[in-house]
Formats: structure tokens, sequence, C-alpha cells
């Protein structure tokens, strides 16, 4: 976990910058968007003309026969394309082109919820103008409530106009009989026939209403024993527990059957009875009883349906909606989208997430070895210390800084040489190099050479890069001759070696640049430099060229006491290194560990 955190260390700067552009883009869409309001009211569904608490047993079973949930049929209906047509036509909503609106993308606008364990639904409608959206809302639940009234209704209404039919139909043939009476009685001179046939008439009359009333309550249970074998011989009938109750209502209902089929049969024979009583008078007074008895029926039938009318009449005035208006719509202050702390919340986070993602998919890409582990299986080498970023004016930070963090590093990698056991020896050469340029060796072997002069050994620094004046340049030293120019025997030792009471150690760097230090040090005064040194200094740290480019670097790995190899977190790849280490991994070198700069870049 530390090795990730130095990770975003390294790329600190960059993941700022993504996460501030995606949160600056969000900014200015939240400022740019339109703001989307949504305005919301509450429908309370129910059954006006049956309640749950009134039912008995037989009402309950009756309504699982193919009784669907009301909610969710309510909820359907409200979904319907002419609901949203009457809506559209009511507010007057138009497109850009001033056309009514489409009412498949009108609807798209509405969420219809029914409320968990309750009757209540919940609708809603978005808009950018809230007083629109109150507007179009409210008037959505007035259509649904007129509609759910006119369905309400409309089994009433009809079974009212199918009746209104029947009683104009029935007035003409009342009238009808009543004038063939008049005209018989006037053909025949008979005006009024004796009260024993006034009286065998109307119970006639009576028998043949009561004969049709109790044909259609045998018509009803008839379409109930119908509706019951479909449901008991349905293959998960027994699962139903409702299943004993309707097969005792089965039962019952056979019952019913005999009991108003036998009433019909008695009644017809009293009313053949009667019939042939009166069959039995004078002819012409059978002929005024036919008609008077025709009369009384029709006037029987006219008064049965006029009364059915207003009874009808009645129930479809006590028709109410069974969906009212709990909570009306009312203007919302805030927008419901964009939801701005949201969407600027997860803009930060995804700015971070992206960031850290870029800065791992970069590392990977360039190779650089991002954590302490990645260095650790490539080279298997202990770590004698990490070094921190220091700016370019502190390079020479154990002499500029001594107070401060990086100061302390170097003389924990000096204690852990120390433990390592580099100067148990009489005289000891130290050897820092690289896979590459540029990783910091210049500035570990300087600082590393101060702190060995603080425990008063005597020490020089060496610059056995000869391509260039390392040490010159950075400490702005005006050097003349040095390890190129006693080695092709231009200058004697005591030329090239640099003197400096305030660093507390010697300098030789290069001198005389070469582009090619292997045949200098092929002229046979390497030896004696290294004899040299040895008799002149206690330590000698080199600061060689990088191992990769350098073919002299491993050749001066013989004459070493103890090599240091020096990575960068930032100029380091994966790729240089494995290829260090493929070099001088087989040849038995005094390794004694790795020094990992920069540790904590930045980029």
């Amino acid at each position: 976990m530390h090795d990730y955190i130095n990770l975003l260390k390294r790329y600190w700067l960059m993941i700022c910058v993504i996460t501030a552009f995606i949160g600056t883009a969000a900014f200015i869409y939240l400022k740019s968007v339109t703001p989307v309001y949504e305005a919301g009211c509450k429908l309370l569904i129910f059954d006006k003309n049956k309640s749950d608490a009134m039912l008995d047993q037989k009402d309950m079973v009756l309504g699982t026969l193919g009784k669907s949930d009301p909610i969710t049929t309510q909820i359907e209906v409200m979904k319907t394309t002419p609901i949203y047509n009457d809506v559209i036509d009511r507010c007057k909503l138009v497109d850009k082109d001033g056309q009514p609106l489409d009412p498949v993308k009108f609807k798209a606008g509405f969420t219809i919820q029914a409320v968990r364990l309750s009757n209540v639904v919940t609708v809603s409608y978005k808009s950018i103008y809230p007083d629109s959206a109150v507007l179009i809302l409210n008037t959505f639940a007035n259509v649904v409530i007129e509609q759910n009234l006119n369905l309400n209704r409309e089994e009433v209404r009809n079974m009212r106009t199918f009746i209104e039919k029947q009683l104009d139909n029935q007035r003409v043939r009342l009238e009808e009989i009543e004038q063939a009476s008049v005209n018989f009685k006037k053909r025949e001179k008979t005006v009024a026939i004796n009260l024993q046939t006034q009286s065998q008439i109307n119970t006639a009359a009576e028998i043949e209403s009561a004969i049709m009333k109790i044909e259609g309550e045998r018509q009803g249970v008839l379409a109930q024993q119908k509706q019951l074998e479909v449901s008991l011989n349905d293959p998960r009938a027994q699962a139903d527990p409702f299943y004993v109750s309707k097969l005792n209502m089965y039962e019952q209902g056979k019952n019913k059957l005999s009991s108003l089929e036998a009433q019909i049969a008695s009644l017809t024979r009293q009313l053949r009875s009667i019939n042939y009583q009166l069959s039995s008078r004078p002819q012409e007074e059978v002929n005024l009883t036919r008609f008077l008895r025709d009369e009384k029926i029709a006037e029987k039938t006219y008064t049965d349906l006029l009364s059915k009318l207003q009874e009808l009449e009645i129930k479809e005035a006590a028709r109410t909606a069974s969906i009212k208006l709990l909570e009306p719509a009312m203007a919302s202050q805030f927008p419901v989208s964009p939801k701005k702390k949201k969407l600027m919340f997860i803009s930060l986070i995804a700015g971070l997430f992206i960031g850290c993602g870029v800065a791992y998919l970069l590392t990977m890409l360039k190779g650089h070895p991002y954590t302490m582990s990645t260095i650790k299986d490539i080279l298997p080498y202990d770590i004698l210390g990490t070094i921190p970023v220091v700016s370019k004016k502190e390079l020479f930070f154990f002499r500029d800084a001594p107070g401060k963090p990086p100061t302390e590093l170097i003389r924990y990698i000096h204690t852990n040489l120390n433990f390592k056991g580099l100067y148990s020896s009489k005289h000891v050469n130290l050897l820092l190099s690289s896979a590459s340029s540029s990783e910091g060796k210049r500035t570990v072997s300087l600082n590393l050479a101060c702190a060995i002069a603080e425990t008063g050994r005597r020490v020089v620094l060496v610059n056995m890069d000869l391509r260039r004046n390392a040490f010159s340049e950075l400490l702005q030293l005006q050097t003349v001759k040095g390890v190129t120019d006693y080695l092709t025997g231009s200058a004697g030792f005591e030329d090239i070696c640099s003197h400096n009471k305030e660093f507390g150690f010697d300098i030789i760097d290069a001198g005389k640049t070469s582009v090619a230090p292997v045949r200098v040090f092929l002229m046979g005064k390497v030896n004696e430099f290294f004899t040299t040194l040895s008799s002149k200094y206690d330590v000698c740290v080199f600061c060689s060229a990088p191992v990769l480019t350098a073919s002299e670097t491993i050749d001066l790995c013989r004459y070493m006491t103890g090599i240091v190899l020096v990575t960068d977190m930032v100029t380091s790849d994966t790729n240089s290194i494995s290829a260090m280490n493929a070099l001088i991994g087989n040849k038995g070198l005094p390794v004694f560990g790795t020094i990992v700069n920069r540790m904590n870049s930045r980029i």
C-alpha cells in the first residue's frame, strides 16, 4: 500500500489537473444545462360500491374467479393513449412546429407507481417549466378521475339504455293491446266481465310475471355454475385456498337450480289450470278474457320495467369514481435534474479514478519502477536507502541543507553500508553506477562522500565517466586536468586532484573528456592510478558511466571493494534495470545494494 501511495505522490499534479478538468467540465455543464422540475400528486384507488369489510364468504370466493388486481388495472388504464391525448387537447400542448405533441413522447415524461402495501398511486411529471408541470399533472388527474367515473357508470348506463328501449317497445305493445281490447268491446258490444274472471286474469298475469323473474334468476345461477366448473377443472384448483368453498357453492348451485326449475314447473301448471278454466267460458267471453289477460300482462311488464328504469337511474347517479385525488400537484422550487451536488461529487470521484488510472497506465507504458516492490523483484539486492526529490539548488544538500531529511537519509545509507562490512577493509573502493544516465549517481556519490568524510576518513570523489566533467559542472569548479590526463601521462596525480577544505574531501574529475574512454583505460596506467589512490585515501568513491552505455564500467568493477546501484523512480525503466542485472548478476561482483533516488518524485 505504501508503494501505491508513493505512486500517487509522484503523479499528484497530473491527478489534480485531471480531477480539476473533469470537475470544471461538470460545473460548466451544470451552468449551461436547463434545469428540469418535477411535480407529483397522489391518487387513492378504492372500491366505492363494495367494501372488503362487508364481504361475506360467498363474495370472497366469487371475487377470486378471474378477478385482477384493481391497483395494477387502474395503473394500466392511466397509461392508455386516449388519456394523454385528452390532456394534450385540454392543455393545448404543441411542439416546436406548432403541432399537437406526440402522445408517445408526452407519455415518457410521466412516472406512475403504486405505493407498496397501500391503495395509493403516485404520479409525477417532469418539465423545464415548474408551473406547466403542475398544470399538466393536475389536468391528468382530472382526466383520469373523469374517465374512471364514466367507466363505473357505463355498466349501469348500458342497462338503463337497454331498459329504455324495452320500455318503449312495451309501451307500444301495451297501447296496441289496449286499442285492440277497446275495438273488440265496441264490435262485440261487451263492456266488462264478472269479478271471478277478472280475478283469474290478474292471477294469470302475476304467475307469468313470477315465471319470468324466476327464469332470470335461473339463468344467473347457470352462469355462476359454468364459472365454477371452469375454476374447479383447473389442474391447480386443489391448491386454491377457496377450493372447498367453491366445491360447496357448486353443489349448492345445483340444488338451487333444481329448486328454481321446480318453482317454474309448479307455476306453469297453475298457469295452465287457470288458462283452462278461462277457455271454458263462452267464446266471446274467452276472446275478451284473452285481450284482458294480454293487456294485464303487458301493463304488469311495463310497470316492472318502469320501476327497474327508475332504480337504474338512482344507481347511476349514486355511482362515483373509484379514484380520488388525495394530494394535488404543487409547484416545486428546486429542480430534480441535474442534481448538482451529486453530479459534482461523482465528477470529482471520477476525476480521481481517471487520474489514478492514467498515472498507473503512464507508469506501465514508460516502464518506470513505480513501487519499491518492482525494484526488489528485478534486482536481488537489499535497498540501502531512498533519496527524496530535492531542488536543483540543493543538490549538494549535505552541505547546503544539513538539517533536512535528505541529509539524514544519506547518513542512513552510510550506516547501512557500514553494517554490510564495507568499511572493515583498510582501504575501500566504492563504485556508484546505474543502468542509464540521469539516475542520480552524481548527486548521491557527492553527498555520500561528504557523509563518509564526516567520520574522519580520508575520502576522494572520483569521476570515472570520462565523457563529461560532472562534478565541475555541479560545483562550478575550474578543473583543467583529471583522470583522462593522468591515464594518458599528460599530468601527475597532484595536478588532477582538487583539494577543498570546505567539502572535507578531495575531488578528481574527468579532465579532458574522451569519446572513447575504453582506449584511455587500455593505456596501462589504470593499476598505477588505483595504487596511488589506495596509498593516499581511506575511501575512494567512484562515480562511473551507466552500465548499459559504457563498456568500461564492468571492467572497473574488478577494482572495487563494493558496488552500489542507483535507480531513479522517474528516469529508470524496468527493462534497463533488468538488462543491468543480467550484465552484472552472473559475475560475482560485490554488489552491496540499491539506492532509490527521487522516491517521492512528482510529475
